[in-house]
């Protein structure tokens, strides 16, 4: 993993997303889907900064709004871009947005939806370099590059989606998002589509590429396993809100949010005599129908009823090390939980 440098390249702040739910014929807005509701954490440079949580819990809307593919509802996203200037994402103006987003690259879940299967590998890669005007000689020249980069022979240029494997087509989505050489990458669970044998590759692959050419990384991922191998550091998110929030090595040795020790226990550990723990009873509550109270107190086994009455905020913990640990939990000191 690399070293933290405490310079934010990306600072979200109290940052909302809401969607109108519209009834009838008149499409009225009768209340909002609260997909992103007061967000906030940063990505040094050269870190990977991992969000993790159950699929709908708003990681990937936060993602899209940091991007501005989503309008915020509120708050402020501060990013820095490649010339040192701090913009705030949030409020920028529209015709600005392409002069930014060249610093910004996106890998996608899916690597068999993401290629466009009428192009060439060429085309697909040097999308982005068109895009910002590169010269034809220049773009192939950059494309050789970014291929041999992501482990991929150059000669593959001329041809199709089709005739590479998952793991392959990651590679070309990874050499795409690094084409205009930015200095973060938003990954969207870029390895869940893949075999396992193939995660662990493409994996080492982004580490290698972060070290090499001094990236940032904000990784979303729903597999904490995945998260544990690449991530400097880790929100943890549930219902739209963080619950916590720490360095990768000390959330998984001291979790300190009942949320986020029932998903480690969910995870298979290969060891016969350990009993696996299953899920976790109930269901994930509506964005739509949040109320006031912690958003997990549905499905905490410690809940009580200041849990169903008042928010609980996010803040800083004592722990063992003198890392920064953020929980919000009303009973995080009291409750004596082991992943």
């Amino acid at each position: 993993m690399s070293n933290n440098h405490n310079e934010s390249i990306l600072d979200v702040r109290h940052l909302k997303k809401y969607f109108p739910i519209e009834k009838g014929f008149l499409r009225r807005v009768s209340g909002y889907v609260r997909a992103v509701d007061d967000v906030c954490f940063s990505v040094q440079k050269g870190q990977t900064m991992g969000l993790v949580g159950e699929s709908g819990c708003g990681k990937t809307t936060t993602a899209w709004t940091i991007l501005r593919l989503h309008e915020a509802t509120a708050g402020e996203i501060f990013f820095k871009t490649g010339n040192s200037e701090i913009v705030d994402m949030a409020a920028v103006e529209k015709v600005r947005l392409k002069e930014i987003r060249r610093y910004m690259g996106v890998v996608f879940q899916d690597p068999y939806a993401s290629l466009n299967p009428r192009k060439t590998v060429l085309d697909i890669v040097a999308d982005p370099l068109l895009n910002y005007g590169v010269k034809r000689d220049e773009r192939e020249a950059r494309v050789t590059e970014l291929l041999t980069m992501v482990g991929l022979d150059p000669s593959f240029m001329p041809r199709y989606p089709h005739a590479f494997s998952g793991g392959q087509r990651q590679r070309i989505g990874i050499a795409r998002a690094l084409a205009l050489s930015p200095s973060l990458v938003i990954a969207d669970e870029p390895v869940s589509a893949l075999d396992v044998s193939v995660q662990a590759q493409i994996l080492n692959l982004l580490s290698d590429l972060r070290d090499e050419l001094g990236l940032s990384y904000l990784f979303i991922a729903h597999d904490l396993s995945v998260i544990q191998h690449i991530c400097d550091r880790v929100a943890v998110m549930y219902m739209g809100s963080i619950v916590e929030e720490a360095d990768t090595e000390e959330l998984f040795s001291q979790p300190m949010h009942p949320y986020t020790t029932s998903l480690m226990a969910a995870l298979p550990v290969p060891d016969p005599h350990k009993p696996w723990s299953p899920e976790l009873s109930g269901e994930v509550g509506k964005p739509s129908e949040k109320g006031s109270g912690c958003v997990f107190a549905h499905r905490c086994p410690y809940a009580a009823q200041i849990c169903h009455d008042e928010t609980p905020s996010l803040e800083t913990k004592t722990t063992d090390t003198k890392d920064s640990h953020l929980v919000a939990c009303h009973f995080a000191d009291e409750l004596d939980i082991d992943a």
